[in-house]
């Protein structure tokens, strides 16, 4: 079993898919296994997919016809039994040490039960334009939530304990659109919060995020 079980939900995305995908191969922490859910696509995300999953055993590809967000990660968010899950998005780029850099802090906190990280924002052709300034100490997280910014966590930066999103009941999968908001407030019910102060991934803004 992998110390982690990487999400990615993918919808319509072979224009960027396959940067996101190598962006894990090339992980220096390698214990690892990528879930890529393929859902609703009617383009050539299925078959990108597959082609990076028939040469690494790590990564396992699903089509799914679900078109929500929400319930593919509760779905199988369900059935993971890493001791962490990270989630990922099919239109970002994780940093070779994001990984690292998440499970050496989870381990060192097993306090907090959810944790992200800052991230460089890059537009539709991969160029950066800002630098995020999340708030990083547990109190300042949920002072955010409790006024309705669930972006307080980026969503594809999140590294969370399973037995903490299990004790929760997963992902809301009624939620297309904030189930990380809704996940991040019952989370911090049963544990702290936090953001590392490190860019780890750049997180693509474009019309379809």
């Amino acid at each position: 079993m992998s110390l982690i079980t990487v999400l990615l939900s993918a919808h319509n995305e072979e224009r960027h898919i396959g940067k996101a995908i190598e962006s894990i191969l090339n992980q220096s922490f390698t214990d690892w296994e990528l879930w890529i859910i393929a859902d609703n696509c009617t383009d050539k995300t299925s078959e990108i997919a597959e082609t990076y999953a028939d040469k690494d055993h790590r990564i396992k590809l699903f089509t799914e016809t679900y078109g929500n967000l929400g319930a593919v990660l509760s779905a199988y968010g369900d059935r993971v039994e890493s001791k962490y899950i990270a989630r990922m998005d099919a239109d970002d780029i994780a940093y070779p040490n994001r990984f690292q850099v998440q499970v050496d802090f989870m381990q060192k906190n097993p306090d907090i039960v959810v944790s992200g990280s800052q991230v460089r924002f890059i537009d539709s052709e991969g160029w950066p334009f800002s630098i995020s300034k999340n708030k990083t100490s547990n109190s300042e997280i949920y002072d955010q939530l409790l006024t309705g910014r669930g972006g307080s966590i980026f969503h594809p930066t999140a590294i969370i304990r399973t037995d903490a999103l299990k004790k929760v009941g997963g992902y809301d999968k009624r939620f297309k659109r904030g189930q990380d908001f809704d996940l991040y407030l019952k989370l911090s019910e049963v544990g702290k919060l936090a953001n590392i102060d490190v860019v780890l991934l750049d997180f693509r803004k474009h019309e379809n995020s």
